[in-house]
């Protein structure tokens, strides 16, 4: 019933909108934005949109809007100011104020002010601690993270094993990141969280610091009265089994043994630096549910730099037995993992293609999206975010304009995952709703080359179907 009402009521407002305006109002029957296209502009710029409504004589009003705040804009009739205000892609429409939607839009692309991004990683050094304790400590680790959806910020985690007291753990939760004044170095400066000490040494302390990503090396000294700590550190090496870590859902083919394995998972588990272990799992045909581990698989760097390679040993306990050659790449890029699991006397492989589908589909999308069916239009603001659930579900939200009804949002908390008919490619299903529309069933690729999604969100209530065509935004 109130899927019917919204499309009764928008029915009425068009074909009253004509004979319910002021009488002295005339309506805008077309929109142009100008400047067409932007250059990316920087954090800050501000610059002045016009848009340009046809008839002349319109005198309608006209709002603008922009889908997030990276921008904002200050409405001045069919003149506009906007000012850049954090770094990403966003979207400005201008559309006028009647219930016939008419409108125009423009893409804008903030540069990143992109600091938290060259310092995040481990390191590995020293530190000196001087004041109320004064000691030389080795095997310092640091570790700087992002705060999430921030480009100047990170957590900052220092790990030191201190003589006659044992392992400190000191954290700073919203740490600066600046330029330093020197080419290509970056300075830090924030507050730790108090130190995990009795009193009176539960005290936070000040963090300042550079670290230049030419010579990897990091500076921090943490400071309070009467106390200081001063770090020397360089960038750890990557540790590549943490870069493969993870589950992953995929097929294999075995060659030389009347076996056929289906619904394939693979679970990779950090053992040590560079070392995993490793356990897949299948169905065999006939036999049921089939597995083989290995307890000891070295990942080491592989030749492009989003590579990984594998070598070690694993077991298949079928009688009497197998030992296996485990040989294979990952790709960061795309999430997948190929394995070669050959038997050690040759007698048969196993050939294993598998995906983190979750992680591959993971991000943030823009694009442009049509209503065909029952509603025909063109929606503006569309913006489609997906997060992973695990390696084969994902939760997903569409955002999008939608004449006659302002935003709508289109959520589905289990779309599921699998492969696609071609390479590094992933398709979607499953059912999605929104308040008001009710449920939309959802189909859809994801191509990882191309980073593109393409989606149809197909609703029989009301006979109308969306396509969404995207691209995740990095």
């Amino acid at each position: 019933m109130k899927t019917k009402f919204l499309m009764t009521g928008l029915l009425a407002a068009v074909l009253c909108m004509p004979a319910c305006n002021d009488e002295n109002e005339v309506i805008v029957s077309g929109i142009t934005v100008s400047p067409s296209v932007i250059p990316a502009m920087e954090v800050g710029e501000m610059m002045e949109l016009t848009a340009t409504v046809t008839p002349d004589n319109a005198t309608e009003d006209i709002r603008w809007e922009a889908y997030d705040t990276i921008v904002s804009i200050e409405n001045q009739g069919k003149k506009a100011i906007l000012k850049a205000v954090a770094s990403g892609t966003t979207r400005i429409f201008a559309t006028n104020k009647s219930g016939i939607v008419v409108s125009d839009e423009i893409t804008v692309k903030v540069n990143s002010s992109e600091y938290a991004g060259f310092v995040v990683g481990k390191y590995s050094g020293t530190a000196e601690i001087r004041g109320a304790l004064n000691v030389d400590v080795p095997g310092v680790q640091v570790k700087i993270e992002r705060v999430e959806g921030e480009n100047a910020e990170v957590t900052l985690t220092l790990v030191a094993d201190v003589p006659a007291m044992g392992e400190l753990t000191i954290t700073g939760d919203r740490v600066n990141v600046s330029p330093a004044g020197e080419p290509e170095t970056y300075a830090f400066k924030g507050v730790t969280n108090p130190l995990p000490l009795p009193p009176p040494m539960n005290i936070p302390l000040n963090i300042s610091g550079k670290y230049s990503p030419a010579s990897e090396t990091l500076t921090l000294s943490l400071t309070a009265d009467g106390l200081s700590i001063d770090v020397s550190a360089t960038s750890a090496p990557t540790d590549y089994a943490e870069v493969v870590e993870g589950e992953y859902a995929g097929n294999a083919e075995v060659t030389g043994m009347p076996i056929v394995l289906s619904n394939v998972e693979v679970t990779l588990a950090r053992t040590g630096t560079n070392k995993v272990s490793l356990l897949l799992t299948g169905e065999a045909q006939g036999m049921g549910a089939v597995g083989l581990t290995g307890e000891d698989i070295t990942v080491s760097g592989g030749s492009d730099p989003e590579t990984c390679t594998f070598s070690g040993k694993a077991k298949l306990p079928l009688p009497p037995g197998f030992d296996l050659n485990v040989t294979g790449t990952f790709n960061a890029a795309t999430r997948t993992l190929t394995l070669v699991l050959a038997e050690s006397n040759g007698m048969f492989t196993i050939d294993v293609r598998a995906t983190d589908y979750g992680a591959l589909v993971a991000g943030n999308y823009l694009g442009s999206a049509k209503l065909t069916g029952a509603m025909e239009a063109d929606l503006t603001g569309v913006q489609s975010v997906l997060e992973r659930v695990d390696k084969k579900t994902a939760k997903i939200t569409v955002k999008a304009n939608v004449p006659g009804f302002g935003e709508v949002t289109i959520t589905g908390d289990a779309i599921a995952l699998s492969a696609g008919t071609e390479a590094n490619t992933c398709v979607l299903s499953g059912n999605a709703a929104a308040a008001g529309l009710g449920a939309f069933d959802v189909e859809g690729t994801y191509d990882a080359t191309e980073k593109k999604l393409g989606m149809k969100l197909i609703s029989a209530a009301i006979a109308t179907t969306i396509d969404v065509t995207s691209v995740k935004q990095e």
